[in-house]
């Protein structure tokens, strides 16, 4: 058993070393090809020097011999095809840049024997002769030829036998000969002790635990000794295989915790003194937390949260610290499993945390959120003062704060609480991210700004009040929750406004363009929701008629509101020359113009119309006057976009459509109401609806003069048009519907008022074409 046991670790332990052994060599390639430019600089200046010196002593300075290079392994050779490949090519002759680049030379016969001779046969020499001692002794025991004391005894002088010679042969200069030895001296050591305590039941836990120890801190020190990572690693996994090696079933949480605590503060101090053993630290994160996520599933109970908290934060506070004096003293970026374990160690060490406190002191967990994010910011601020610091190091610790701030957030307050408090985190961090320059720190802030509007979407509530019956319009915590939500967007626009477009670069427009449109919007669900929700409010308790009524009126004081808001937007717009803003508040404007006719259209409930003196009327004039003003302003203003002469001839077409539909409502309507009095089998209804008719035909007429009277007087061409095609309408519906359904009189008025409008109409064209056309015609058309 023992044998095999060994076997399997030692073959973990080989799989470990090949690949750190990749991952070192390409380290040293890369710090070779950094060092390039260098060497191909002095080169140049030497080269210049020999110039000058030549030129001004006259003398030809003589070529020394090259020197003599003895043939390198085959890592050398492939580091030096990459340094010539990553060569300055002005110093490359041209023959040598046309033709293609040699091919790595293969190892020589002398360097695979050497090789074989070695290293091969020293590794294969001490496994084997780990397996030899234990099967000897598995052997040994089996026949009892010694004791068990005896036996211990015996693997241990072994062990320290293996290492005594390893001392001595590494003296003589056989290095690789000498981390053989240790390496077997040390796995020796860890079995004899394994089996003492286990096996054999000579030795308590606690003594087995030293014993232990002491061969970890025994591994570790050869491996500086000997400068040998697979030494160090055997160490590592020493460590680590102890508690699982001497458990004996039971829970004993502080011995386990506090030896793993020890355990990693002796393996990172190992680092500090050989940082090119990396690797052991992610190693040791992981083989800790995975100790200690299987203790809490089998032993964690709710009466050991204080000890479990404490150790949770021993180990997080060695990894912490280990980071913290890394970046001290960092005269190089860290590397990317650094970067992962710090990240990491934050990350496990809240989680851990929270399945321990959450569920019984739910009110402790944003607190300790927030403290847990203080360090990693005061770690940031402390790296950016060293002129040495790692950029990415600050900003990683900018992160894990701000993320921890969210959770911290997320964690104590609910619903709309989280919503503004994360857009009032948004805007401080804005703040320290612009004014200290801190590009990540601001990103984070939008970043975060975007969540919060999107918590906000998701929030039962968001969109409709749940209880009506104690609403206050602009005085709720919906209202407030998108107040503040404006009031951030609107602070993100000020500061990008502000902020020094070199900072930004390309970024500053398609940012400024993203919040402007999201202040917008943010600002119209905040108008039309508390609206919706305050006519809701209003129709509870209310008589059929009266909450018809209110819901009528709804939709339109909504409609008018959005193009009043769209002058608004227009202003702004034109304060701060956005384009984004100047096209939200064409689009505002046209929505609310065709809200207020699709629903003003028909007056609900019929029985409260009173015509030309009711709400509707009143809401369309203004809508009307909003639109019309809105065109007023952009052609004062000369809002120079290639799409402004489009936008004003939609919103012409709007306010005409406002106009169209508030007369044709009015006249329709108010025969509507006459014909719900009226005998539906009497004359008197028949005579109602041609009256109905002929009065929206002569409304119709009348409009498109008016139109054509304005378009010829302003000479606005799209009026005019307009104006035609409401003609074509007028006509359409007087050959098709008055020709077919009309009593006689009444076709007899539809037609004449027809013909005498559109003949007045000829004549003004005749009559008044220079005026239209702007130029003088010479000759009359030719009638046919």
């Amino acid at each position: 058993m023992i044998g095999v046991a060994f076997f399997l670790v030692l073959f973990f332990m080989v799989l470990l070393f090949t690949f750190v052994k990749v991952i070192t060599n390409g380290r040293r390639i890369n710090d070779l090809e950094s060092h390039v430019p260098t060497v191909l600089d002095l080169k140049r200046r030497i080269a210049s020097l020999e110039s000058e010196l030549e030129r001004v002593a006259g003398v030809k300075l003589p070529i020394p011999p090259p020197p003599v290079v003895k043939e390198a392994p085959a890592p050398a050779a492939a580091e030096s095809v990459e340094l010539s490949l990553h060569a300055d090519p002005h110093l490359i002759p041209q023959q040598a840049r046309t033709a293609s680049p040699p091919a790595a030379p293969s190892r020589t016969r002398e360097e695979w024997e050497a090789f074989v001779g070695g290293k091969l046969l020293n590794r294969i020499g001490a496994f084997a002769l780990i397996l030899g001692v234990g099967f000897f002794l598995k052997y040994a025991f089996d026949n009892d030829w010694i004791s068990e004391s005896l036996r211990v005894i015996v693997g241990a002088v072994a062990g320290l036998a293996c290492l005594a010679g390893a001392y001595r042969t590494h003296a003589k200069g056989f290095q690789i000969f000498a981390q053989g030895l240790v390496g077997a001296g040390i796995a020796i050591l860890y079995l004899s002790t394994y089996a003492a305590f286990n096996y054999y039941q000579l030795v308590p836990q606690t003594l087995a635990f030293v014993l232990m120890s002491v061969v970890t801190i025994l591994a570790l020190g050869q491996g500086l000794l000997y400068n040998s990572f697979a030494v160090a690693l055997l160490g590592w996994a020493g460590a680590f295989l102890t508690p699982t090696l001497l458990s004996t079933g039971t829970n004993n949480e502080i011995g386990l915790f506090s030896y793993l605590a020890l355990a990693n503060i002796g393996l990172l101090a190992v680092l500090f003194r050989s940082p090119k053993w990396y690797v052991l630290e992610p190693l040791s994160f992981a083989a800790t937390w995975l100790y200690y996520i299987s203790w809490y599933d089998q032993w964690y109970t709710p009466e050991a949260l204080g000890v479990t908290a404490f150790f949770v934060l021993v180990f997080w506070f060695v990894f912490f610290a280990a980071d913290a004096l890394r970046l001290a003293g960092l005269r190089r970026p860290a590397l990317f499993t650094q970067h992962s374990a710090a990240i990491a160690n934050a990350a496990v060490v809240f989680f851990a945390l929270f399945a321990m406190i959450d569920p019984a002191h739910h009110e402790w967990m944003g607190a300790t959120a927030l403290m847990l994010g203080v360090p990693y910011a005061g770690l940031a601020v402390a790296v950016r003062r060293n002129p040495l610091a790692d950029r990415f190091a600050a900003e990683r610790n900018d992160l894990v704060a701000i993320a921890l701030l969210v959770v911290a957030t997320a964690v104590e307050f609910v619903d709309f609480e989280t919503v503004r408090w994360w857009t009032i985190e948004a805007a401080a961090l804005m703040m320290i991210g612009f004014g200290y320059r801190q590009r990540i720190v601001w990103r984070s802030a939008l970043v975060l700004l975007g969540l919060a509007i999107l918590r906000y979407l998701v929030t039962d509530g968001s969109f409709s009040a749940e209880s009506v019956r104690v609403f206050v319009a602009l005085w709720n915590a919906r209202a407030a929750t998108l107040l503040v939500l404006v009031l951030g967007s609107a602070f993100a626009v000020w500061l990008l406004r502000r902020a020094d477009p070199e900072d930004l670069g390309s970024e500053r427009s398609r940012l400024l363009s993203v919040f402007e449109f999201v202040t917008t919007l943010l600002a119209f669900l905040l108008i039309t929701i508390e609206l919706n929700d305050l006519f809701r409010s209003l129709a509870i308790d209310q008589p059929y008629l009266t909450e018809s009524s209110l819901l009528f009126v709804r939709l339109l004081v909504i409609g008018m509101t959005w193009v009043v808001f769209a002058i608004v937007v227009n202003e702004a717009a034109d304060w701060m020359r956005s384009e984004i803003l100047a096209a939200a508040s064409i689009f505002l404007a046209l929505l609310g113009g065709l809200l207020i006719i699709i629903r003003g259209v028909s007056f609900e409930p019929i029985d409260d119309f009173t015509p030309l003196f009711n709400l509707r009327v009143g809401l369309m004039l203004v809508t009307g006057a909003g639109l019309a003003l809105l065109i007023s302003r952009i052609r004062t203003h000369a809002q120079p976009y290639e799409w402004t002469s489009k936008a004003l001839g939609t919103l012409g077409v709007g306010l005409v459509a406002v106009a169209f539909f508030l007369l044709t409502g009015e006249a329709f309507d108010h025969y509507r109401l006459l014909m719900t009095n009226a005998d539906l089998s009497s004359p008197e209804l028949q005579r109602l609806q041609n009256l109905q008719q002929l009065m929206l035909s002569t409304v119709w007429l009348c409009l498109s003069v008016a139109l054509m009277v304005v378009g010829i007087w302003r000479g606005l061409r799209l009026q005019r048009i307009i104006a035609f095609a409401l003609f074509g309408i007028t006509i359409l519906k007087i050959f098709i519907y008055d020709l077919s359904f009309l009593e006689t009189l009444y076709r007899i008025f539809s037609f004449v008022g027809l013909g005498v409008i559109l003949l007045a109409v000829s004549y003004a064209y005749q009559r008044y074409k220079e005026l239209i056309f702007g130029t003088s015609s010479t000759t009359e058309a030719t009638p046919s």
